[in-house]
C-alpha cells in the first residue's frame, strides 16, 4: 500500500488526494494539439500504470482527507511541497490550480525549428480550500526554484472578487456563478451584497 513516506521518496511530481487513505493521482492529460513543451523546460511525469488518476473534476472532493503537492524535485528535497489536512468533522472543498506558461518565438533570431509556440512546463501549484462551515478561505502557492510556499490572506468565498476572496473561476470549485453567494457588505440593509465577479 502507497503511503505518503513512500511517496516522498519516489519521482512522482503532481497532486494526490487521498479519500478514505487510498490515493489518487493527478491525470496528465495526452492531447497531441497542446504546443510542445519549450526545450530545457521542466516536463511532466508519466503516470506509472496501476495508479488510480483522475481528473481534478472527477475527484470526490467532499470525501478528500489529505491533499499534498509533490513539486519541484530537483530544487525542493523536502516533499510533500505542500499538503493540507482536513480536520475531523470539517466540511472543506479543496481546490488546485497549476501554472504554467507559453513562450512565443518571432521575429528574425527565432530559429526556424523553434518559431510558434511552445509550453514552459508548470511553474507552480496554487491549492487550498473553503471552509463551507465557518465561512472562510485559505489557499498557499508553491512556485518553481523558490524555497518558501507563499501563504495567501484568508478570505471569504474563494470565488468572490479581491479583496473579499481570490478571485477564482466558479468552475475551479466545481460551481456554476449562480451558485456563488454575493459578497456581503457593511451596512447592507436590503441583503443584496456585492455581486460576485462584479
Amino acid at each position: 500500500m502507497l503511503t505518503t513516506e513512500a511517496l516522498r521518496a519516489s519521482s512522482y511530481e503532481g497532486w494526490v488526494a487521498w479519500v478514505n487513505g487510498q490515493p489518487i493521482f493527478e491525470a496528465v492529460p495526452l492531447n497531441p494539439r497542446l504546443a510542445q513543451l519549450a526545450p530545457g523546460a521542466a516536463t511532466q511525469m508519466t503516470r506509472q500504470p496501476g495508479r488510480n488518476v483522475m481528473d481534478w473534476d472527477d475527484v470526490p472532493n467532499e470525501r478528500i482527507d489529505l491533499l499534498e503537492v509533490y513539486f519541484d524535485r530537483g530544487f525542493r528535497k523536502e516533499q510533500p511541497a505542500l499538503m493540507i489536512a482536513k480536520n475531523p468533522g470539517a466540511d472543506l472543498c479543496f481546490f488546485q490550480m497549476k501554472t504554467t506558461g507559453m513562450v512565443v518565438n518571432v521575429g528574425v533570431l527565432a530559429h526556424a525549428q523553434h518559431r510558434g509556440q511552445e509550453r514552459t512546463g508548470v511553474h507552480g501549484y496554487r491549492i487550498g480550500y473553503f471552509d463551507r462551515k465557518q465561512n472562510f478561505s485559505m489557499m498557499w502557492e508553491v512556485q518553481r526554484g523558490v524555497w518558501q510556499p507563499k501563504e495567501y490572506p484568508i478570505v471569504g468565498h474563494p470565488c468572490w472578487p479581491r479583496p473579499h476572496g481570490y478571485g477564482l473561476n466558479p468552475t475551479i470549485m466545481g460551481l456554476t456563478e449562480s451558485d456563488v453567494p454575493s459578497v456581503p457588505v457593511p451596512g447592507d440593509e436590503d441583503g443584496k451584497g456585492l455581486i460576485a465577479g462584479s
